[in-house]
């Protein structure tokens, strides 16, 4: 079936697949509670010439409770959403995702992440993700009979 499919990757998004196989993997392994499939939180990402922003909606979630991470150039974002504990009345109805999560994404080789800045607000962490200024390419003057290196190589002497 994935032969069928036609998916332009953007260079910040995850694997298509990985969803998939993550609802999979639950599947093949036991489950004592529905908080061990954890949640997946919904991504925006915007591009302009000089950086990306990254929106991820992690509501009711503490910053304490979130982790931004970048190793070779794969951004980690992590953490866990816990249910409240409640001291009276049963619950009925449960629509609200708890768990765990984490989003991975290869960030391109263009961007600054000594700079990046991520910032939580309103159950909305966003992340701030510098590019690197474009690299002119150098110049380099042809001479013909100069002194130096490549005459000390090959043997000449030097004035």
């Amino acid at each position: 079936m994935r032969g069928l499919t036609t998916y332009k990757k953007h260079p910040l998004d995850t694997d298509f697949f990985s969803d998939f196989d993550r609802v999979f993997e639950g599947f093949l392994k036991p489950v004592t509670s529905s908080e061990r499939f954890g949640f997946t939180p919904k991504l925006d990402i915007e591009e302009d010439k000089d950086h990306f922003l990254l929106h991820l909606d992690v509501p009711g979630m503490k910053e304490e409770d979130i982790r931004v991470e970048i190793e070779d150039n794969i951004l980690s974002i992590a953490g866990e959403r816990k249910r409240e504990s409640r001291s009276e009345g049963k619950l009925t109805s449960w629509e609200r995702s708890y768990g765990r999560f984490e989003r991975r994404l290869s960030l391109p080789n263009t961007v600054n992440s000594e700079s990046i800045e991520a910032h939580y607000e309103n159950g909305v962490l966003s992340l701030y993700i510098p590019k690197e200024e474009a690299k002119q390419p150098k110049q380099i003057k042809v001479e013909k009979n100069k002194d130096g290196f490549f005459n000390r190589l090959l043997g000449g002497t030097e004035k």
